[in-house]
């Protein structure tokens, strides 16, 4: 028998040959992307070893989402506000912009914090005053970490 060492981002996994995990962390989370080498090391029963390198790419996942309906009287939380929910968002001051326009064209509301819209968002209120049940239309724009800027254009309805 041998050892099999993995070497992930300067973490070790060591498995025996028969393919028992030795070490306890086998598993490794890429919060962004990028390119990240692996090793394995392998030493024979004679201490002979020998290394292979290999270089991962990690792809992120890209993804911006604006529900289309919530109700500031909903059960559930999550949908009592009008929230922009994503992946690889920058928070960047300058980086992203949220508006709302009611259905005469108005500019009602407008947010340049994404962690804002994300946690808190709109509660459907205008300087206090509850916005009329109907649908919304919004405008989007940002950019992700990466750098990559996106778009996006759609209508919300809120119930009341």
């Amino acid at each position: 028998g041998g050892i099999y060492t993995w070497v992930i981002e300067g973490d070790t996994i060591n498995l025996t040959n028969d393919g028992t995990v030795v070490s306890t962390d086998t598993t490794r989370d890429y919060l962004l992307p990028g390119s990240d080498t692996v090793s394995l090391i392998i030493t024979d029963i004679n201490g002979c070893r020998d290394t292979a390198y290999y270089v991962v790419d990690v792809i992120g996942t890209q993804v911006v989402f604006v529900p289309n309906v919530f109700s500031p009287e909903a059960t559930n939380v999550v949908n009592q506000t009008l929230r922009v929910f994503g992946t690889n968002i920058s928070d960047a001051p300058g980086e992203f912009r949220f508006r709302l326009f009611n259905r005469w064209g108005e500019l009602i509301f407008e947010s340049d914090d994404f962690i804002l819209m994300n946690d808190v968002g709109w509660n459907g209120t205008t300087n206090g005053r509850d916005e009329e049940q109907g649908v919304y239309t919004y405008m989007l724009e940002g950019r992700f970490v990466d750098g990559e800027a996106f778009e996006k254009v759609g209508n919300v309805t809120l119930m009341r």
